[in-house]
């Protein structure tokens, strides 16, 4: 018997072949492959075409859970709704879900209000608040806003609830992430300009703006701790109003709020001997850039 190597298609196999004599002649005969000399290695399985996958609309689950369950730990709808409406835990569309909701939209995917009732629909937010669709239209979330700031015919005055939301909303904050023993709260102040599309707005006016676009502003004022980056109040005014002429209402807020005195920082552009005897008479100690 003889073994035989034979190379097909790549790999060497064996082949076992006997010796026979014919008409004196020595010839060799083939009898059986006694396969490859050495095992092929696994290969990869063929690809193969799956049936085209059908799944449902995504609802955004985990970014608005995380974000819902945020705004409820830090009582965004309860406090709205006693502010506004005179009591918490209403069944239904009240000011305080929509509102928080609205806050998600800003957070995740900003944009108008024309287009608030499609997105929603595309989240997991009306089984967070427990609402039917059909409860979350334009009209409902433009409402929700009149419940904070509305002009109340049977006293002829504007009820404007903001000021107290902020208020109790950094209230709930700093118990719960309270300062340190005997330290008191530093907040920076400041004023940037938001360009405004409509035409309604009786804010809206041509006013400064650092890309020196002419267009029509508001004017948004922030008051920030410097601890935490909590804000703690905020002021809309027209957008021609410039830093300067918003620190009297600074110095009335901060009496009005529940912050206890503690030091105000702001840019060289408020500062004025009068508003820097205004600040320290609220009992506010003051840093900030003088001109030179």
């Amino acid at each position: 018997m003889v073994i035989k190597r034979k190379k097909k298609n790549g790999r060497i196999y064996l082949e076992e072949y006997k010796s026979i004599r014919v008409d004196g002649k020595v010839k060799s005969v083939y009898v059986r492959s006694l396969g490859p000399e050495e095992p092929a290695l696994p290969s990869k399985p063929k690809p193969r075409t799956l049936d085209r996958l059908e799944h449902g609309r995504s609802h955004r689950a985990g970014a608005v859970t995380l974000l819902w369950e945020l705004a409820s730990h830090l009582g965004f709808v309860d406090i709205i709704d006693e502010i506004c409406c005179g009591e918490s835990n209403i069944e239904g569309p009240t000011p305080g879900k929509l509102l928080t909701a609205w806050a998600i939209n800003r957070v995740l995917d900003p944009m108008s209000n024309t287009m608030l009732e499609n997105w929603i629909t595309t989240t997991d937010l009306p089984r967070l608040m427990g609402l039917e669709i059909a409860d979350l239209t334009r009209n409902s979330f433009l409402t929700a806003m009149d419940f904070v700031c509305y002009d109340d015919k049977t006293i002829g005055q504007i009820r404007d609830f903001t000021q107290a939301i902020d208020d109790a909303l950094y209230q709930r904050w700093r118990k719960m992430h309270p300062l340190e023993p005997g330290e008191t709260e530093t907040v920076a102040y400041d004023l940037t300009s938001v360009l405004f599309f409509g035409i309604s707005c009786p804010l809206a006016e041509l006013g400064y703006n650092a890309k020196h676009v002419r267009r029509l502003q508001v004017n948004l004022a922030l008051l920030v701790s410097k601890l935490d980056k909590y804000p703690i109040t905020h002021f809309v005014y027209n957008g021609s109003r410039n830093s300067l002429s918003t620190i009297s209402n600074l110095v009335t807020r901060l009496k009005e709020t529940g912050i206890g005195p503690g030091t105000l920082i702001w840019d060289r552009g408020n500062v004025s001997r009068e508003h820097v005897d205004m600040i320290e008479s609220a009992g506010w100690k003051l840093i900030c850039g003088i001109p030179k």
